[in-house]
């Protein structure tokens, strides 16, 4: 038999969830890497819990693929003297035979850089797995990065957690790996409310036998189930609505080897309090999820479901002890929110509060946000007092709310807190909505800002933050972005291009460096810092964006526009205009400057119906891009009958101009929408 069943198991102290979980992604990737070096090739399945990280494969191949190796050698004029192939072989050639096991009756030759020289193939046999599965595994695990890693008593190696033992199996056989200052045994551990005794395992068999007796489900996604099944079963018998937040859900279920769902509840006093409060205390602190009243997920119950990893039946126990724990949390967090109340929105303390380095602080930053919209609010909306008073009285209060305790206390409440502190002093609602929605949008998938007091906080915010960062050097590198700047400009092109803003980005860019002050800034370098933004927004073909732009087209929403234009034509066959076009593009190399079309010139009947069908298409009333666009292809079977039959160089200087004019007028036409030259290039 060639095959075994691998299985290795990784036993470690509790993992931190979420360092674990975005590693956890690349497992596979770099397990089958590590395999191909070594020349194994094997699917296998990755399972985790709490404490353990297996690894599982039904068929693992037992000897390593066999390694052919191809191998030149000296040139035939160093390898036999005088260079002759039949006769004697000098050191050199006979150093090669013995090096390779080739006899000279079986000699090849092969040439290589202009010579001949001697050839060689070698096979080297495949290896037994059972010899090297342990450094396999070992270097699989020296592969992994969660970000911080531990060292632990005198073992100079790290990981996540302090490693407690590995256990590797091929079918019945155990291997032993010696690694992080452990001598790995056949045994595990079973969940802690069984004991800490050590459990000897047979097999894969026998090790989930054990571990199903000892409480520990293995396979994530059974625990995920169970979990969303008893998240059901609640909703139905106590008649309430639970909201599934995937990231708590994933959390939860990697921090429980049996997870069991429970339904707490806090006094309803403390439905007072803001319900992102509620939802952040109990989600960050405790990992519970959000009850609801009602279906649409609006009012907060007084209710919690926690996802324990007990196996013992005591349920009123365990949620008393963990009620009492959510009690003190919210007793704090309503004594911080009475005392924001008491104190308001006032920006005193900004200038105590530093934004960034060599940036100022954050009094600064907010009066750049108002220089910045006033220009937006000029640009987007035209003159609109009602709008600029509120957008500045958003502005001026926005980061007030960094100085509450509340936001003190979570962080990622800022903003929020400010609106419902706006309220509570009786601010504009619209003002209100505004210092909430400045920090949207706040992800990939987030949603952007509604109100147009939202949507000017929120680009001032942003512009600001770029210019700023930029200004004193911390530019986005390779991979690295700290600050999010990259997220940032696309969160501003999503804004502009959902509400189809007329914006010519580079004039506002020059604009608000003049007008504002930064300093050491590139305009050229921030203009295309956006742009490089636009492909990850568009998901269309590079090559389409980049002919738009080549046309020195500004605006965001016509770059847009031109580009889904040019891709709804092109895309299904790019082909169709681009060996035509980039001949047009290629004759005219040089800038020719338009002059009118003198149809009394026209000699011959090709370029007569090229111009007759160019003003066909002149004539209409073509009302988008896709239409102009489609039209102009049609122009393709005129163009290439032009191109073969037509002699544009002629002696007589007014004919050969006026044959240059014609296709200097189509070209002009495309270049309204995208550069052909850079069409042209799809496929070249």
């Amino acid at each position: 038999m060639n095959k075994a069943e691998l299985f290795v198991e990784i036993l470690v102290e509790e993992l931190p969830a979420i360092p674990f979980l975005r590693e956890f992604k690349n497992f596979n990737t770099k397990w089958e890497s590590v395999l191909k070096e070594f020349g194994i090739c094997a699917k296998s399945e990755f399972y985790y819990t709490p404490r353990r990280i297996v690894i599982h494969c039904k068929d693992f191949p037992l000897m390593t693929e066999d390694k052919v190796l191809e191998v030149y050698g000296p040139p035939v004029q160093v390898a036999f003297q005088n260079g002759d192939k039949n006769g004697t072989m000098t050191p050199a050639g006979e150093a090669f035979l013995k090096k390779n096991h080739q006899k000279l009756e079986n000699l090849q030759f092969r040439e290589k850089q202009g010579k001949e020289v001697l050839f060689a193939v070698n096979v080297e046999k495949g290896m037994e797995v059972k010899n090297i599965i342990a450094p396999i595994v070992h270097k699989f695990l020296m592969s992994l990065h969660f970000g911080k890693h531990m060292r632990w008593g005198d073992v100079q190696e790290d990981f996540i957690r302090p490693v407690r033992n590995i256990a590797i199996f091929l079918d019945d056989i155990f291997v032993s790996l010696q690694a992080y200052g452990i001598c790995g045994k056949p045994q595990t551990q079973l969940h802690r409310d069984f004991g800490f005794a050590w459990q000897e395992v047979k097999n894969f068999t026998d090790y989930k036998q054990k571990l199903v007796q000892g409480g520990v489900i293995l396979q994530q996604d059974m625990r995920r189930e169970l979990v969303l099944k008893n998240i059901e079963s609640l909703q139905k018998t106590k008649g309430v609505f639970i909201e599934i937040d995937e990231e708590l859900l994933d959390e939860v279920v990697a921090i429980t080897e049996c997870p069991r769902v429970m339904l707490g509840e806090f006094e309803k006093e403390f439905l007072k309090l803001p319900k992102e409060v509620i939802i952040t205390s109990m989600k960050e602190n405790q990992r519970y999820f959000a009850v609801y009243q009602e279906k649409n997920l609006q009012q907060l119950s007084h209710h919690f479901v926690m996802v324990g990893n007990a196996t013992t039946q005591e349920e009123e126990v365990i949620l008393s002890g963990n009620e009492k724990v959510l009690k003190a949390r919210l007793k704090d967090a309503m004594f911080f929110y009475e005392n924001d109340l008491k104190n308001g929105l006032s920006n005193a303390g900004l200038k105590n509060l530093i934004f960034i380095d060599g940036a100022g602080n954050m009094q600064d930053k907010v009066a750049r946000e108002k220089q910045i919209a006033q220009i937006l609010l000029t640009r987007l909306y035209g003159a609109n007092k009602a709008l600029k008073d509120k957008t500045l009285e958003c502005i001026e209060i926005s980061k007030a709310d960094l100085l509450s305790e509340m936001v003190y206390e979570f962080s990622n409440l800022q903003g929020v807190m400010g609106y419902y502190y706006a309220l509570a002093m009786q601010k504009d609602n619209d003002i209100a909505l505004g210092i909430k929605e400045q920090y949207l949008p706040f992800g990939e998938d987030s949603i952007l800002p509604d109100t147009d007091v939202g949507i000017l906080a929120s680009l001032a915010y942003r512009f600001d933050n770029i210019l700023t960062l930029f200004s004193v050097g911390k530019i986005p590198t390779g991979s690295k972005d700290p600050f999010a700047l990259r997220r940032m400009a696309s969160g501003i092109l999503k804004i502009l291009i959902k509400n189809q803003f007329p914006f010519l980005l580079r004039s506002f860019l020059c604009e608000i460096v003049e007008k504002v002050g930064y300093k050491n800034i590139d305009i050229d370098k921030i203009f295309s810092f956006f742009i490089e933004r636009m492909d990850g927004i568009l998901m269309l073909n590079p090559v389409f964006l980049k002919s738009v732009l080549a046309t020195q087209e500004e605006d965001i929403n016509k770059i847009v526009a031109k580009t889904q234009a040019v891709n709804a034509v092109l895309s299904s066959n790019p082909d169709a205009l681009t060996a035509t076009f980039k001949r047009v593009a290629n004759f005219l190399k040089t800038e020719i400057e338009l002059q009118n079309i003198k149809p009394d010139l026209f000699v011959q009947k090709e370029e007569k119906s090229l111009y007759q069908e160019y003003e066909k298409i002149k004539q209409k009333d073509l009302t988008n891009y896709v239409e102009k666009i489609q039209n102009l292809c049609t122009l393709k079977p005129f163009l290439d009958t032009f191109f073969d039959n037509v002699m544009v160089n002629v002696d007589d200087e007014k004919i050969k101009n006026n044959r240059i004019q014609l296709i200097t007028h189509i070209y002009k036409e495309f270049l309204e929408i995208a550069d052909i030259k850079e069409i042209g290039s799809i496929n070249n």
